[in-house]
């Protein structure tokens, strides 16, 4: 039975990030709009506004759960669900975002959530459930 974490989630950092940066770009939307600046900077602020918020939400929509059979995650706003039968190995090259490469040749890449030690985290997770 895997005794380590099994549950993966952006961490505290990542929210105050966030929160951060779109509050900054709402205050600096706002200022502008009020002291009326030229209409493309309130443009541009505004589109950098809307994004930051779409970043929020995939931050906390992203997720990776390691249950007794199965990884369920969801990435960019889609749920999956992979049987642990299914996973031949994980992937985790330095620079590279991390893949579960299956037994039939197929990756999928693993949300970018919580520290670097995920690959390990799933790598023991399959070693120990294989038995």
């Amino acid at each position: 039975m895997y005794k380590g974490r099994t549950e993966f989630n952006a961490t505290k950092g990542d929210y105050l990030l966030a929160f951060s940066i779109v509050i900054g770009l709402l205050i600096a939307t706002l200022a502008s709009y009020y002291y009326k600046e030229d209409s493309w900077i309130i443009v541009v602020l505004s589109m950098m506004l809307l994004i930051g918020l779409g970043g929020i939400l995939k931050t906390f929509t992203s997720f990776i759960s390691l249950e007794s059979d199965e990884l369920r995650m969801r990435r960019s706003f889609k749920s999956l669900v992979v049987k642990r039968s299914d996973i031949n190995k994980v992937s985790n090259e330095k620079g590279c975002p991390i893949f579960l490469i299956l037994h039939d040749k197929s990756k999928i890449k693993i949300p970018e959530v919580g520290p670097n030690g995920i690959a390990n985290s799933i790598r023991a997770w399959i070693r120990t459930n294989s038995k």
